[in-house]
């Protein structure tokens, strides 16, 4: 449905898209997801047809859109703000579109009725948008972009002046609607819980580029580059180099930890990347598991409490005195005691759980 293929956009001396390129099937889900000034929402902008791409070019539906404007792209945009008329009804605000299209009034109506029946507006057309919560707003912004029956819905952090609990609940209504009409969506983010939670794949930006796309548990697992580890979830992230042949990987410092699988061709910037909550503690009298796990001695730190789990530094021992931390999650049950900062313990973590990856600036 949308070919982004090496989209470039330059403002004044600054690149703020540098060689994107992205394909997104008909009815597939993508987040576009980074931090503030990673590009995403000007890729967004550029798919709309708000922006004009310096370089590279654009399709949708397998026509080049270079010089197609926005009203004829038959694509809709739900913004951040809401970008209601407040002068307008919440009927008139959905109906909007349609009026433009000069649509038949009992159409008009059925369509409007339907679009706010969709996403739980049924009785409040009449309203004014300033006598709805915001929560209610998002509904009424998503139902005007839903009644002109788009080929593609583009999002730009529509949930992110919400608070949690409702940013939660209207995620997964998004996420069911979008699925229910099998519509093609583009969604930008900074929040990876939001994009883990809703997307089909998601395409990580950093810098004006993307990153890394794959579904969310691929990116998650088996994160192609240190930014992508640190940006989704938490990740130790150990610098070292890394013995080719053998599968060794060594820090700075003198620890030294077997990895498996794919090894990054890229040898400056390398580092291992560990997710907290693949490292196990285990008693001192625990064998290795054939040769299947890393048993790391080291000496606790720091403790956070967080409920459910608790995480754990631990600086690892090393040949050379001060070594680098892990943090472990630590699984809490009830009754059980945690360790305490300056406890020695040993941890295990699996061989395909330590994963190379690098720096892509470096």
């Amino acid at each position: 449905m949308i070919e982004l293929e090496a989209i470039g956009k330059r403002f004044g001396a600054v690149d703020a898209v540098k060689s994107v390129s992205l394909t997104i099937a008909e009815g597939e889900f993508v987040s576009l997801l980074g931090p503030s000034g990673c590009g995403k929402t000007t890729t967004l902008r550029i798919i709309a047809g708000f922006e004009s791409p310096t370089s590279g070019s654009l399709r949708i539906g397998g026509r080049d859109m270079a010089e197609v404007p926005v009203e004829r792209r038959g694509l809709s945009m739900v913004f951040q703000n809401y970008a209601l008329f407040p002068h307008l009804s919440v009927f008139e605000n959905v109906a909007f579109g349609l009026r433009l299209k000069r649509v038949a009034k009992a159409e008009l109506e059925t369509r409007v009725r339907k679009a706010l029946d969709q996403v739980g507006l049924a009785n409040l057309g009449e309203r004014s948008p300033r006598q709805l919560s915001g929560g209610q707003q998002q509904r009424v912004s998503l139902a005007r972009g839903l009644v002109v029956n788009p080929k593609v819905l583009l999002m730009d952090e529509p949930l992110s002046n919400l608070d949690l609990k409702l940013r939660e609940q209207l995620r997964d209504e998004i996420r069911a609607l979008q699925r229910s009409l099998g519509m093609t969506a583009v969604y930008v983010t900074h929040d990876q819980g939001e994009a883990m939670a809703m997307s089909d794949r998601i395409a990580v930006m950093h810098g004006g580029g993307i990153e890394q796309v794959g579904l969310p548990r691929e990116i998650y697992e088996r994160p192609s580059t240190s930014f992508v580890a640190s940006f989704i979830g938490q990740c130790n992230l150990l610098p070292g180099t890394l013995d080719g042949s053998g599968g060794l990987f060594r820090t700075p410092r003198g620890v030294a930890l077997r990895v498996a699988g794919t090894r990054p061709s890229a040898a400056k910037g390398l580092r291992l990347a560990i997710r907290p909550e693949t490292v196990r503690f285990v008693a001192s009298s625990e064998r290795n598991n054939a040769g299947s796990d890393n048993l790391i001695s080291g000496q606790v730190t720091d403790i956070v409490y967080l409920g459910d789990i608790a995480q754990v530094s631990v600086a690892m021992a090393a040949a050379g005195g001060v070594a680098e931390t892990l943090d472990a999650a630590w699984r809490i049950v009830r009754g059980e005691p945690l360790p305490e900062i300056g406890d020695s313990v040993r941890l295990a973590v699996a061989t395909a759980d330590c994963i190379p990856v690098f720096d892509r600036d470096a």
